[in-house]
């Protein structure tokens, strides 16, 4: 089923020429591994880091989907689970060769069943999808490549693990998180008309002085009245497909 707020027909008559889309919870279903926890299900992890990850996530995650804390609350609260997180590694003596081993695994995390048709249709059509993550690159990489959802007209752009001998030091350059993707510069002209795929406000903000128009995806646990910040609501079964065939007249199933 879909929600529709509004239609901008500019937007469907001039055309669109990108799509930017949130990853965890947007192109991964609701019972997939998040990108944070792409070692859940490696037996190479120790159980203390389990634990201390758990604490985190029960902590901050009401935090992040509470509809009444402010953003720049939520900033604050958002950046220093990501340095947590990242600082659980060392703690836990994860090397940075065994932090790739577990990313190429990955394999609790997968995608919607027809995201890889979605992607398809895009290269055939010439349309850049920019995925803007909170997530870590290296095992959202890996999940993208085991579906074919890498040609060249995907960007991916998420957390970057920095290392040295061997040894993980934290994020190299903007720590990403669900608060500040309106900091990211997308080489995207203004001028252009685009899709914007999330699940949460935050991620609303990767089109700060761009023209798109917002589809979330509402899951299970979001409070928030997302037709607050998104254009069109995919509710139950309604997919990427779906929308596909709405905004592009040559979309295959």
């Amino acid at each position: 089923m879909l929600k529709i707020n509004r239609l901008n027909y500019r937007k469907l008559k001039d055309g669109i020429t990108y799509v930017l889309c949130d990853f965890d919870r947007t192109i991964t279903p609701v019972d997939s591994l998040m990108s944070w926890g792409f070692f859940k299900k490696s037996s190479s992890i120790p159980q203390s880091f389990l634990e201390d990850e758990k604490k985190l996530f029960d902590y901050y995650r009401p935090i992040e989907i509470d509809p009444t804390i402010s953003l720049e609350e939520k900033k604050y609260h958002m950046a220093v689970w990501t340095d947590t997180m990242i600082k659980l590694f060392a703690k836990n003596g994860i090397s940075y060769s065994l932090y790739k081993e577990i990313s190429r695994e990955s394999v609790g995390i997968k995608v919607r069943e027809d995201f890889p048709n979605f992607i398809t249709n895009m290269r055939r059509m010439g349309i850049s999808v920019y995925i803007v993550s909170a997530g870590l690159y290296d095992p959202i990489y890996e999940c993208l490549k085991r579906y074919d959802c890498i040609p060249n007209n995907v960007h991916l752009i998420a957390n970057r693990i920095e290392h040295e001998n061997n040894e993980i030091l934290g994020i190299d350059g903007l720590a990403i998180h669900s608060c500040n993707k309106d900091e990211l510069p997308l080489d995207i002209p203004s001028d252009k008309h685009g899709l914007l795929f999330g699940d949460l406000p935050g991620d609303t903000l990767m089109a700060k002085g761009l023209d798109t128009y917002n589809i979330a995806f509402e899951n299970d646990g979001c409070s928030t009245d997302l037709m607050q910040y998104y254009d069109m609501i995919l509710t139950g079964k309604s997919s990427f497909d779906q929308v596909g065939r709405v905004f592009f007249k040559w979309y295959k199933k």
